[in-house]
């Protein structure tokens, strides 16, 4: 700083220098722990060990600051031997600090010690006393340490391994202890599906389970449990919380072939793998299981073959993927991304970091897309759920064989109700009326077409530049306006003329009445009348109803 010539006065504050160093010690004793607690196949067991640990080190660090010795805060030891600095050792600074720091994690942590005799029981069942044990677990523990074989598998196996080796129909309680401690930080909802002991001719216990992370997904249904002596099947289907939107739900089937019947394992597996890509086409579909000597090839492709033993193949692991894919990295972008601001996105990654200017502009124009992203647009938001939905436009074809008679018949059909003649009752209009001169003016016409919507569909005529090139038609149009006002009529027939359009009411029309006519005018005729309404509207104003609003 003093070379920056940048004046930092606490740098001259021995009490401020003293808690920096105290501060930077800790927080590097607090890392430490920090990254032990992080990592994989982490149980509540290891967890209470650390914090155990680290607090057995803020007692030391108490003992040795009421001593007056840093071994173990190096910043501290640093400052305090620097020959530049002469200040006092804050003693009771530190022990304030570490003791506000052992309080906070005894409450923090008050729950571990609670469930202290929990873990240890956990950790090793050979080594707990009996008689503080809970009392649902006092009688399996007498069986379990008086068996010197389950002591030496535990020995040999990791603490999980064991408690999944443990026969379930001796030690239950001990099994759903276990099963509490290891799930004790991620919640699973356990599916379980007991064997029966009537359909299998099988008296020990077991079962198939399947353990889905809450995190994932908690939306589930059991489709299918299917227990005979030579194959028990368990099917689930599940609805992920983040699921692409081409899949409707992703089934599991869990499955366990003791045998010896193999073939009608297969037979059985296949057919229920059949129902369940039945079920939803698209779906993706895993068989998790033991299938032992039971080969479900080469409908399926099985992704895991490891040993347990050297002579037995231990679970499988089969997708209907017909090919191994190899995985890539995408950068993250929302599926609702819209196609202008992707192609701002592509055109800021193509240019790189480099140049600053382009960069900005680019990162200006997808700024301006989110805030038009942001704006009340119906039309944007219809089309944003039916991207979310996976909803293509479908496009509705009428097949007729005489399409000349089908239009001729559509034609008398909309036209059943237009069958009296006006022209009497307008002749009358017009000569009681008095001949009055309008004038067009140009910049009326030119704030019509500037407001001429784009996006409908054109008429007969087919012009779609009116809304870019108002002002260059204005002119053009207010002389063509002005020409059929004075001649009492319009005469470009194309504006007089209407394409309509049959759209079906429904998949399938079957007669007339199925098909909603939708009139297709000129774009041009349409401003036209705008122009006279204009004109007309001042001068009817006492005779429109107050609840008109067209």
């Amino acid at each position: 700083m003093t070379e920056k010539s940048k004046q930092v006065p606490q740098l001259n504050d021995p009490s401020w220098l003293w808690d920096l160093a105290i501060l930077c010690d800790i927080t590097s004793h607090l890392n430490e722990l920090n990254t032990k607690l992080q990592g994989k196949d982490k149980y509540i067991s290891h967890v209470y060990a650390d914090i155990t640990a680290f607090q057995a080190k803020l007692l030391l660090f108490i003992q040795h600051a009421g001593r007056m010795e840093l071994v173990h805060f190096p910043t501290c030891t640093s400052l305090r031997q620097d020959q530049q600095q002469q200040m006092s050792f804050p003693k009771a600074r530190i022990l304030e600090l570490l003791g506000l720091l052992k309080d906070n994690f005894s409450e923090r942590f008050k729950d571990f010690h609670d469930l202290k005799d929990e873990i240890r029981l956990f950790e090793n069942p050979f080594a707990a006393d009996v008689s503080s044990a809970p009392t649902d677990l006092q009688l399996e523990l007498i069986d379990l340490q008086s068996q010197t074989s389950l002591l030496d598998k535990f020995r040999a196996m990791q603490t999980i391994a064991f408690y999944a080796v443990l026969p379930a129909e001796t030690f239950p309680n001990l099994r759903k202890q276990a099963l509490r401690m290891i799930t004790m930080f991620t919640r699973y909802t356990t599916i379980r599906f007991d064997r029966n002991a009537q359909t299998t001719n099988k008296h020990v216990g077991g079962g198939l389970c399947l353990l889905a992370n809450e995190k994932w997904a908690m939306n589930y249904t059991v489709r299918e449990q299917t227990s005979t002596p030579h194959y028990e099947i368990l099917t689930v289907s599940f609805r992920p919380h983040y699921l692409p939107r081409e899949f409707g739900q992703i089934t599991v089937i869990l499955v366990y072939v003791p045998g010896p019947d193999f073939n009608l394992a297969a037979e059985h597996i296949a057919d229920t793998y059949n129902r369940a890509t039945t079920r939803s086409v698209d779906q993706p579909v895993f068989l998790l299981g033991d299938f032992n000597r039971c080969d479900v090839r080469p409908g399926q492709l099985k992704q895991l073959n490891c040993s347990e033993t050297a002579s037995r193949p231990l679970t499988g692991i089969c997708s209907s993927l017909p090919v191994e894919l190899t995985w890539t990295v995408w950068q993250t972008r929302s599926p609702l991304t819209s196609p202008s601001v992707k192609r701002r996105q592509t055109e800021s990654e193509r240019k790189g970091e480099g140049v600053q200017g382009k960069g900005k502009k680019v990162y200006s124009g997808i700024q301006k897309e989110g805030e038009k992203a942001t704006e009340s647009n119906a039309r944007e938001a219809w089309r944003g759920l039916n991207t979310m939905m996976g909803r293509a436009q479908q496009i509705q074809r009428v097949k007729c064989d005489d399409p000349v008679t089908f239009v001729n018949e559509l034609n008398t059909f909309y036209a059943r109700f237009d069958v009296r003649d006006f022209s009497n009752e307008a002749e009358i209009i017009c000569s009681s009326l008095s001949a009055a001169t309008v004038t067009i003016c140009e910049e009326d016409v030119a704030r019509i077409l500037s407001h001429v919507n784009p996006r409908k569909a054109p008429g007969p005529d087919h012009v779609k530049v009116l809304k870019e090139c108002a002002s260059q038609l204005s002119g053009v149009f207010t002389r063509l306006f002005q020409l059929s006002l004075d001649s009492h009529s319009v005469p470009p027939p194309m504006w007089r003329t209407s394409t309509i359009i049959p759209v079906p009411k429904k998949p399938h029309a079957t007669n007339l009445k199925d098909f909603r006519p939708v009139a297709l005018t000129s774009v041009v005729a349409k401003c036209l009348e705008r122009v006279v309404g204009r004109l007309l509207i001042p001068t009817m104003a006492d005779r429109l109803d107050p609840l008109q609003f067209t």
